[in-house]
């Protein structure tokens, strides 16, 4: 019996403390500026901060609570009068320091639960049922809520590494670490919400020990930078040591430092998660334009030396050839010239200019302008031509004679937010690809001092090798910087840094809505694939090429990828414990999002003035009667659950030509529907309904009698089937349109056709 046991199982069913019965657990382990709080949990009113110790001081505990309380409000940002301190102590070491626990429990208002750990652990043994808090959690109605009724089917078999017990999966590792570690330094995104047998509702967790090399791909609006926000905030919490650089080109993870706002799509409540922004997050803005950012939206600047650039770097970013374009030869010249000395010429005299390492694109655009060689080299047209090259950078707000360390932007248990959305394309690159040989270099040295010291060999580290940990560079628009045609500064500092990366402990996440336009040198190096909704046939052909695990005929079809609910993901794994890709949801963020659509600044809901209205006796909604020979749903003796997979299967298999036809790019939606009472008429009532609706019936077919009616509306495709149970009727459908706006119209009919259904 330890304290660690003592945890572990209150973690797994809180209710063995009757204070916990009626709370929900928020979190174990909650960390706050460094420190832990044992136990977060809430109820309606208050947030309870627990700490439990066993045979240890509690009034060391009492104190220590204490302090981390006001760290708490500040970080979750609620109000401290809204917090409760809890102390569980054991009864042996309450009863040594009784008079000091009960003076402060009537000083500070605490809350002191004293328990017997020999009863604990008795009712432990009688409360280990099935129905533990995961087991509730994994209830089909709240999986369902989970999932916003999203599942898909798949009939290959899944394979992965888990833990039965708390149920959960771990990707990216190999059964020996797994033992070690179990899970911890693993990242929780999302859970699995395929129908799989054994595996449907896990928790699914990510490496985070190994250098890994992530690439998430998905079109705009999908969730792609979502689930990079929600690997940024695994990282914050972890506290293993790494550090994380973030590169924001679109300007929306600044906002992890606040606790998240917006729930309507993913209540966190329902996910067992709560509210939380990140103090070790810092975000970095360029040095040219700190003082025109909003004060709470950044921590620090960033600047690169002009010296930090190589030829090529200037080239690239200019968009010259270093080789065939004057500009490229005469830029290598001016660095050439500003670094050893040269000579100017300036109205017929002659000055010595001598060497500078430190210098500044001002003395690049005097070397151009007035170094005597260059007037009888180049035209006068080249010249003017890269002075308005170097002329044009110096606006870019990037550039300082002192730069920002590597070691101020990888720091252990920090999130660098380095935003460059205020930075045009061509100068993104440049600092990506700056950040990127920078922290390649640093840890490749330090790496190689820190084996050749586990060999035993002596000898000082060199006062060039910088103290960075292990690191994880991550970086959002991945198609803009590293193109599969054409090069930018940033191509081959990140192909460098993906190939060679693994040994020196550099991990990347590469983050795009274009996979197809990625180098594909990038995607060679991928070990962990996640993809959203993909729209174009060459994007998801490059993330079938690329999958590194199996993908199953039902989760690699062009139609499937392309109807992915916003947040849900297919996940490939070349671990050797995975099987097979699989689809997943992904988990709520618990800081703010910044990346949601923000609606025009004047735009106000419109304020609707309440008038008094004659009480009127509320009739039924009328439903229409099923047209002559409509078919009746027949009875399948099955449980629903069996009866919706079956009819899932029928629409999906059966009629997805007909939805999706070969060559035509359509949105397409597939549902069910389940009525609690049992209606013979249910797809003559729904026909009738469709009819008046303007859609016309295209064929009524039958599939080893089930029938299923196919319905058109213009371009409109809808198929719809139903059955009946013991207890319920069950309605599947599946309905394709070219334009979007059109699924989501036909959904909310067939909501309110079923919702009418119900209420007569």
């Amino acid at each position: 019996m330890d304290e660690e046991a003592l945890h572990r199982r209150i973690e797994q069913n809180p209710a063995i403390i009757s204070y916990f019965k009626d709370m929900r657990l928020v979190k174990h382990e909650f960390q706050v500026d460094g420190k832990f709080i044992d136990f977060v949990f809430e109820d309606e009113n208050f947030y309870y901060l627990v700490e439990m110790k066993y045979e240890r001081d509690p009034v060391e505990a009492i104190m220590d609570l204490d302090k981390k309380a006001p760290l708490y409000a500040k970080q979750q940002g609620i109000d401290p009068e809204k917090i409760k301190e809890v102390i569980l102590i054991d009864k042996k070491s309450y009863e040594k320091r009784k008079d000091d626990v009960e003076y402060h429990r009537s000083r500070r208002g605490l809350e002191i639960i004293i328990y017997d750990p020999e009863d604990l652990f008795k009712e432990i043994s009688e409360f280990q049922t099935p129905v533990d808090q995961e087991q509730k959690l994994l209830s089909e109605e709240r999986l369902e809520k989970m999932f916003k009724g999203y599942t898909s089917i798949v009939k290959a078999k899944l394979s992965l590494l888990k833990e039965t017990e708390e149920k959960y999966v771990i990707l990216g590792r190999t059964k020996a670490i797994q033992e070690e570690y179990g899970n911890r330094a693993a990242m929780y995104m999302g859970r699995i919400c395929e129908k799989t047998e054994g595996y449907y509702g896990y928790k699914v967790l990510l490496d985070a020990i190994q250098p890994h090399k992530i690439f998430i791909c998905g079109k705009t609006g999908s969730g792609k930078s979502y689930t990079m926000g929600v690997i940024a905030e695994e990282l914050a919490m972890l506290n293993i040591g790494v550090g994380v650089v973030l590169i924001d080109p679109m300007g929306i993870f600044w906002s992890m430092k606040f606790p998240c706002k917006e729930q309507k799509a993913l209540p966190l409540s329902d996910w067992r998660l709560s509210a939380q922004g990140f103090e070790n997050v810092k975000v970095f803005v360029p040095v040219g334009f700190y003082g025109k950012t909003p004060r709470g939206t950044r921590d620090s600047t960033f600047a690169i030396r002009p010296n930090e650039l190589d030829p090529e770097d200037w080239c690239n970013t200019f968009g010259l050839d270093m080789y065939k374009s004057p500009q490229g030869a005469m830029l290598i010249n001016v660095i050439k010239a500003v670094k050893s000395g040269y000579a100017a010429e300036i109205e017929g005299k002659r000055r010595s200019v001598t060497p500078r390492d430190n210098y500044t694109i001002d003395d690049m655009i005097y070397c151009a302008e007035y170094n005597a060689r260059f007037s009888g080299k180049y035209r006068s047209d080249s010249i003017r031509a890269l002075i308005m090259h170097l002329e044009a950078a110096k606006n870019w707000g990037i550039f300082s004679t002192t730069a920002t360390p590597i070691q101020s932007l990888s720091v252990p248990n920090q999130v660098s937010v380095v935003d460059i959305s205020f930075l045009p394309e061509y100068s993104r690159a440049l600092v990506v690809g700056i950040l990127a040989r920078k922290i390649l270099e640093e840890r490749t040295k330090i790496a190689r001092y820190f084996k050749a010291e586990e060999l035993g060999e002596e000898g000082a580290k060199s006062e060039d090798v910088g103290e960075i940990p292990v690191t994880w560079l991550m970086v959002d628009e991945a198609h803009v910087l590293v193109p599969s045609k054409g090069k930018t500064a940033a191509s081959e500092p990140l192909v460098e840094y993906a190939k060679r990366g693994r040994m020196p402990g550099c991990a990347l996440v590469l983050c795009t809505q274009q996979p197809y336009a990625t180098d594909d040198r990038i995607l060679s190096q991928v070990d962990v694939l996640i993809a959203h909704n993909l729209s174009f046939a060459d994007d998801i052909s490059a993330f079938k090429a690329r999958a590194p695990s199996f993908l199953p005929l039902e989760l690699s079809g062009q139609s499937f990828i392309r109807r992915l609910p916003v947040g849900v993901a297919v996940i490939a794994d070349q671990s050797m414990t995975t099987e097979r890709a699989f689809v997943m949801q992904i988990r709520p963020r618990v800081s703010e999002h910044a990346g949601r659509i923000v609606p025009p600044e004047a735009f106000k809901p419109e304020e609707v003035v309440a008038k008094e209205e004659p009480v009127v006796e509320e009739k039924p909604p009328e439903v229409i009667p099923p047209p002559t020979g409509a078919p009746i749903a027949p009875s399948l003796f099955v449980s629903n659950k069996l009866a919706t997979d079956y009819l899932i299967r029928v629409v999906q298999y059966r009629f997805s030509e007909y939805l999706e036809p070969v060559g035509e790019k359509r949105f397409a939606r597939l549902s069910t529907f389940t009525l609690q009472e049992v209606n013979p008429e249910i797809l003559g009532i729904l026909m009738g309904h469709l009819q008046e609706a303007s859609y016309a019936v295209d064929e009524i077919r039958d599939v080893d009698g089930t029938p299923v009616i196919l319905f058109c509306q213009e371009d409109v495709k809808l198929a719809l089937t139903a059955c009946l149970t013991e207890t319920a009727t069950i309605v599947a459908y599946g309905f394709s349109s070219t334009r979007e706006h059109e699924s989501t119209e036909l959904l909310e009919l067939l909501r309110q056709i079923l919702a009418r259904v119900c209420k007569s």
